[in-house]
């Protein structure tokens, strides 16, 4: 379970851009989670497990952004995503409980390089998601059904309870050479076989025996970010602005002060870097390879350890916690720094 997604790269691209989508339907996955259809005009298309950055700009010109698993297989008419509400969050309270059909919200991507799957009829595929982290591995699951692809599937989701899953109906009606299994936290069905994970006593699954390799894609829930917010009664605008967030002078200055250890703080995945930097390169970089200054191992960017609560973004070493990027930006301006990378390998073609 080392690695923490089946690896894809994308190559060269145009630059992204925000697009106003219009939610066209709202699905209801459980009480805190809902499924948004959007029609995204010009869509460029996007691979199993890619991401969306989400915007949402307020009358007086703040701004929020979080990121989106996509949940629809690639080539369907619409974009969907898979929203949780985070009780103290700043957007998902208003894409789950305020976004009515009809009304606009901005939309950024496809997102993402490194996650991803497409079909290859190779070796088995072990997806594994807690929670809303299952939103990305159905992307997957939708297009290997889409294109009949033969590669077997195993998806392992775990959720807390029967009421908090995601695709019940779905995921239960199955398809060929799809093995799903699903693993209770804290109460299980009446007559379930297996006590829930988190319950006194509880210990690990029987071995099932000996099994081919697997291609393994793992896929955590997303978190509602940690940076500084407004509270979840917010009024945002339903018609986006050409508003961009406050400029944070000076940011040299600012940068140099994103050397601080936020030990205790959350931290997310390098795929929260893709969107920001798909403004400055025409490349995917979360596949890129860089080497720590410090520790000197090789890994991809979408591996790094990225902390938000700092001014910008700070991308730390998964091993030695080395800072390896800092990245800020400014109505008109971007900042990056990249002192703590040795190299930085950036495929260039498709592979």
């Amino acid at each position: 379970m080392a690695r923490a997604a089946v690896s894809g790269r994308l190559g060269t691209r145009p630059r992204l851009r925000w697009r106003v989508a219009t939610l066209m339907e709202r699905r209801t996955e459980n009480a805190t989670a809902s499924t948004l259809v959007l029609d995204v005009p010009d869509w460029p298309g996007h691979l199993a497990g890619q991401h969306v950055d989400v915007r949402l700009t307020a009358e007086d010109g703040y701004s929020a952004q979080r990121s989106y698993s996509l949940a629809s297989a690639p080539g369907g008419q619409h974009v969907e995503i898979t929203v949780q509400r985070v009780a103290d969050g700043e957007v998902s309270p208003y894409l789950v409980d305020q976004l009515a059909a009809g009304d606009p919200v901005e939309l950024r991507g496809p997102v993402g390089g490194w996650f991803v799957w497409s079909p290859d009829g190779t070796r088995p595929v072990l997806l594994i998601g807690g929670g809303s982290g299952v939103v990305p591995l159905m992307a997957m699951i939708r297009a290997r059904r889409e294109t009949t692809d033969p590669t077997p599937f195993r998806l392992l989701h775990s959720v807390r309870s029967p009421a908090e899953g995601y695709y019940g109906a779905e995921l239960m009606r199955g398809d060929p050479g799809l093995e799903t299994e699903l693993l209770y936290t804290r109460t299980s069905p009446d007559g379930w076989p297996r006590r829930p994970a988190g319950s006194p006593g509880r210990t690990s699954a029987p071995s099932r025996g000996r099994r081919r390799p697997h291609r393994c894609a793992t896929s955590a829930a997303p978190r509602d970010s940690s940076r500084p917010r407004r509270t979840s009664s917010s009024t945002w605008a339903t018609a986006p602005t050409a508003s961009e967030p406050n400029d944070s002078a000076p940011v040299e200055a600012d940068m140099a002060d994103m050397t601080h250890h936020p030990d205790g703080d959350e931290y997310e995945d390098g795929n929260t870097l893709a969107g920001p930097l798909s403004e400055i390169f025409a490349v995917d970089l979360t596949s890129a390879r860089g080497r720590c200054a410090n520790c000197g191992v090789t890994e991809p960017v979408a591996r790094l350890h990225v902390y938000t609560r700092a001014p910008g973004l700070v991308g730390r070493c998964p091993h030695c916690g080395h800072v390896t990027l800092r990245m800020m930006r400014s109505p008109d301006d971007a900042w990056l720094d990249l002192r703590g990378t040795m190299t930085l390998r950036i495929p260039l073609t498709a592979k």
